[in-house]
C-alpha cells in the first residue's frame, strides 16, 4: 500500500479492473480504492487511489494517489428549488482530467470543470474536452 495513504472517508469501495495488456512491471490488474459516502449531495474527489497489481507475482507494483488532500464538493444549493449546474475543481497532479473526474461526473450526473496547468476542461460523463487553454503535447 502507498506509504502516504490518507483515507478521506470511514468507508471505502473497491473496483478491480483487469488491464487490456500487461504493464512493463508485470501489472495486469488495477484496483481502485474509492472513498464512500452516504450523503446523496456529497461528491468526493479526495482519497482516490489506483493500485497496480501483478497477480502472477502477487505483488503491488505501484500506487497512484489522485489528490494530495481530501476534497468534497456538494450538489446542494441554498435554494432547494434550484439544481447545481456543474462542479469545479483544480487538478494539480497532472495536466489532464483523470478517470476520477469522469467517474464523479457520472456519479453526480453533472459536468465537472477541471482547471489544470494546461487549461480548463469540461468532463461531462465520458465526454472530455478542452474549454480554454492548450492540450499538452505528450
Amino acid at each position: 500500500m502507498h506509504s502516504n495513504f490518507a483515507p478521506c472517508s470511514d468507508t471505502y469501495n473497491t473496483v478491480t479492473l483487469p488491464r487490456d495488456s500487461e504493464g512493463l512491471d508485470g501489472s495486469d490488474v488495477d484496483v481502485y480504492l474509492m472513498p464512500g459516502t452516504t450523503d446523496p449531495n456529497a461528491v468526493l474527489f479526495g482519497g482516490f487511489y489506483r493500485v497496480a497489481v501483478d497477480t502472477q507475482a502477487n505483488q503491488v507494483r505501484d500506487t497512484h494517489a489522485f489528490t494530495t488532500s481530501c476534497v468534497a464538493l456538494t450538489t446542494q444549493t441554498p435554494n432547494a428549488a434550484e439544481r447545481t449546474a456543474a462542479l469545479g475543481i483544480t487538478q494539480i497532479i497532472g495536466d489532464l482530467p483523470t478517470e476520477i473526474h469522469v467517474f464523479q461526473s457520472f456519479t453526480a450526473r453533472l459536468p465537472v470543470f477541471v482547471s489544470s496547468r494546461s487549461g480548463i476542461w469540461e468532463v461531462a460523463g465520458a465526454d472530455v474536452h478542452l474549454v480554454q487553454g492548450a492540450a499538452p503535447s505528450h
